[in-house]
């Protein structure tokens, strides 16, 4: 249940983010097209992003 609420949260601030970053207005209903995009950019970044943290974390000696 907390692992849920925190990728909400994640993803919530991540519009907020978005939004405030690009000066877009949420009343506009033409600006939430352009949220939407930015927001699906935003997702294979964040893929590719795990992926090299984990690939140096792989990498690391963690036996001494």
């Amino acid at each position: 249940m907390r692992v849920l609420v925190f990728v909400l949260v994640f993803l919530l601030l991540g519009a907020f983010y978005i939004v405030t970053s690009h000066n877009l207005s949420l009343k506009n209903p033409a600006s939430f097209e352009t949220i939407l995009v930015k927001y699906l950019e935003w997702f294979p970044k964040i893929a590719e992003n795990i992926v090299s943290i984990t690939g140096h974390a792989i990498k690391l000696k963690w036996m001494p």
